[in-house]
C-alpha cells in the first residue's frame, strides 16, 4: 500500500505540473488570440477607412468627370458659336472690303512728326542726355540687382492723308 500511495502521489505531482504545464500554454494561446483580435480589428478599421476614402474618391471622380463633361459640352458649344461668328466676321469683312475699294480711291498716307512745344523738347534732350550717361556708366552687377527706372521719352507721329 505504501508503494501504491508513494506512486498515487507521484502521479498526482505528475498530473499536477502537467496541469500547470497546459495553463501556461493555455494563458500564452489565450494572449495569441488577443493579439490576434487586435490584428484582426485594427485591419478592420483600415479596411473600413480605406472603403471610406474610395467612396469618397469614387464620389470625387464623379464629380470631376461630371465638371470636365460640362466644360466640354461648353467649349463645344463656344467653338460651334464660335466658328458662326467668325464666318459673319470673314463674310462681313470681305464684303465692306469690296464696298469701300469701290466706294473710295486708294488714298496716300503720309508720316509727319509732330512739333513739340520748347519745353517739352528740353525734356526730352535732358531724358536723353540722363540716359546716355547711365548707359556709360553702366555696373553690370548692380544692372542684375536694380531695375531702370528711365522710360523712354514720347514719341509721336501724325498720319495725315492728301
Amino acid at each position: 500500500m505504501d508503494r501504491r500511495l508513494g506512486r498515487a502521489h507521484r502521479d498526482l505531482d505528475a498530473a499536477h505540473d502537467c496541469n500547470q504545464e497546459l495553463e501556461r500554454e493555455l494563458d500564452l494561446a489565450g494572449s495569441e488570440i488577443d493579439i490576434l483580435r487586435t490584428q484582426i480589428w485594427n485591419q478592420e478599421r483600415e479596411i473600413n477607412d480605406l472603403r471610406d476614402y474610395l467612396a469618397t474618391s469614387d464620389h470625387s471622380l464623379n464629380r470631376v468627370r461630371d465638371t470636365l463633361r460640362a466644360s466640354e459640352n461648353a467649349l463645344t458649344a463656344a467653338r460651334s458659336d464660335n466658328a458662326d461668328l467668325n464666318a459673319l466676321r470673314s463674310e462681313k469683312t470681305h464684303s465692306d472690303r469690296k464696298e469701300m475699294q469701290r466706294s473710295h480711291p486708294p488714298l496716300v498716307w503720309k508720316v509727319r512728326y509732330a512739333e513739340l512745344p520748347p519745353a517739352c523738347t528740353a525734356e526730352a534732350a535732358q531724358d536723353r542726355a540722363t540716359h546716355e550717361t547711365a548707359e556709360a556708366d553702366r555696373d553690370p552687377a548692380r544692372d542684375e540687382a536694380t531695375t531702370s527706372t528711365h522710360s523712354p521719352s514720347p514719341c509721336f507721329l501724325i498720319l495725315t492723308s492728301f
